[in-house]
């Protein structure tokens, strides 16, 4: 998803292996909707990551932005208030935003030819119900950040700009 489009209700982002999925949910018997990652594939809707778990919403007007510095910001469509906001901001032209098939949810410029490597600006948004781990490659040097396993309450965010 490029700056200039919106993801709204019934619209979903799909890892390029058909893993995870990117969109909005209404758990059981909520009465609100919140934007998620879950596993495409497992019968039993598994979310392993919620966006706005504090502020469900109870229409299907909300839409989630990518603005042209990188935040991702979800609105409440009926009165334009943002209920949840990344509060990145990155350096690039032309951010993207990709879900990638570990469950990473990715802010990175737009360049089809060159994987997030040396050089790039990212924003990680940890989806995964194991142990979420961002990786960091600095001149061929790996170094893994661990984070706890997810409790459905753990939110992580981890940004960094690579030289």
């Amino acid at each position: 998803m490029s700056s200039t489009q919106n993801l709204k209700d019934g619209d979903t982002i799909v890892s390029s292996g058909g893993i995870f999925e990117l969109g909005f949910f209404k758990p059981g018997e909520s009465k609100n909707r919140y934007l998620g990652i879950w596993y495409k594939t497992v019968y039993v809707q598994t979310v392993v990551w919620v966006a706005n778990r504090e502020v469900g919403v109870n229409d299907t007007t909300s839409v989630l932005k990518l603005t042209s510095s990188g935040t991702l910001n979800l609105y409440n469509n009926t009165n334009g208030v943002i209920i949840w906001s990344s509060d990145s901001k990155r350096l690039g032209v032309n951010p993207v935003l990709q879900l990638f098939d570990n469950g990473n949810l990715v802010v990175r410029e737009k360049n089809d030819n060159d994987p997030i490597g040396p050089g790039s600006l990212a924003s990680t948004y940890h989806g995964w119900a194991a142990v979420a781990v961002a990786v960091l490659v600095v001149e061929n040097l790996i170094a893994a950040l661990l984070q706890p396993a997810f409790n459905a309450q753990h939110f992580s965010s981890f940004q960094c700009y690579l030289t």
